[in-house]
């Protein structure tokens, strides 16, 4: 058993207690969003009028499933939760939510929202999953973890 210190930066504050009830039409559904980086928290946060930022010591032991999601699975998953799968007649969507639903933690790149453009024009079969990774690949904005549970959330 491990504790490791995460970052969330809100625009407004949180109200209650911390949940992983985001848009389900986040990069990895509904969860709670965490990063390991401390200035993208703060980054985040001074978008708002209010914004905090919260550092949070989560217990990651044996009990807590992750997933890491690289490559065409990062990918793909993507474009399943926000929601462009619809669009693309591939068997790779349809079931991508329900087999991610077993993990506590989903773990993967973070794609920010200067992508939808990219992909939109992959939806229409404009370009090419290879040509949207490759898309991809050019910004690193770090990792996001995503505590999908409520055991999940086990914090100190």
């Amino acid at each position: 058993m491990f504790d490791r210190i995460f970052y969330h930066g809100s625009k407004t504050g949180l109200k209650g207690d911390i949940e992983p009830l985001s848009n389900p039409n986040s990069d990895f559904g509904r969860g709670f969003y965490l990063g390991t980086d401390l200035i993208s928290a703060i980054q985040r946060a001074s978008i708002g009028k209010n914004g905090k930022v919260y550092a949070l010591k989560i217990n990651l032991d044996e009990h807590i499933t992750s997933c890491v999601l690289e490559g065409n699975k990062w990918l793909f998953t993507l474009l399943a939760f926000r929601d462009y799968s619809n669009k693309k007649d591939s068997s790779l969507f349809y079931n991508i939510r329900d087999r991610l639903s077993r993990y506590d933690f989903l773990i993967g790149k973070i794609a920010d929202d200067d992508f939808s453009q990219a992909f939109k024009e992959f939806s229409e079969n404009s370009i090419t999953d290879i040509c949207l990774s490759k898309l991809l690949s050019c910004v690193d904005l770090g990792m996001q973890y995503v505590a999908t549970t409520k055991k999940s959330m086990s914090c100190n």
